[in-house]
């Protein structure tokens, strides 16, 4: 498992494409190590009422040489049948990314 490393002129990473269903709710996370908070996860759907969300702000690491952890839990809208995760830093300062996890969440009946 290698962790990438994105900022200005290559800013995306770790892109996960996968199959939905509207109504279920999904949870991502990914570990970013970065200098200012530099980068983000970004999730979204696709469709005519698709979903963007982008997390840049975590639990903040003690200091710049440990990862935080970002994570965003959606609800795929109606139309949506496509959920597209990944890592983004559009920043002149690197940011490093690593164990990205998608999960579908149980939903209690």
């Amino acid at each position: 498992n290698k962790s990438v490393m994105l900022r200005r002129g290559n800013p995306d990473g770790l892109l996960i494409r996968l199959p939905v269903t509207p109504g279920e709710e999904w949870r991502a996370s990914v570990l970013r190590r970065s200098l200012r908070q530099s980068g983000a996860l970004v999730v979204s759907s696709n469709g005519e009422n698709g979903l963007y969300g982008h997390r840049r702000l975590g639990p903040e690491a003690a200091n710049s040489n440990k990862w935080d952890s970002l994570y965003l839990t959606v609800v795929i809208p109606e139309g949506s049948n496509e959920l597209v995760v990944y890592a983004r830093n559009n920043s002149f300062l690197p940011a490093w990314f690593d164990n990205m996890t998608i999960e579908k969440r149980i939903q209690e009946q």
